[in-house]
């Protein structure tokens, strides 16, 4: 998010990234939303997958 002491091309950037649809660091998006909806991955072993 911009804050009140970034200076004016920053803010006038986040905007324009954020009006073409573009991720924007500090701002949730659409992606990270169905991201965060997943469920865990509870069938797989602790420490990552294991090898067949």
């Amino acid at each position: 998010m911009a804050s009140p002491v970034d200076p004016p091309i920053y803010s006038a950037l986040l905007r324009d990234w954020r009006g073409s649809g573009r991720t924007v660091p500090g701002y949730r998006d659409q992606e990270w939303h169905q991201a965060a909806a997943l469920p865990g991955w509870s069938d797989r072993p602790p420490g990552g997958v294991g090898l067949p």
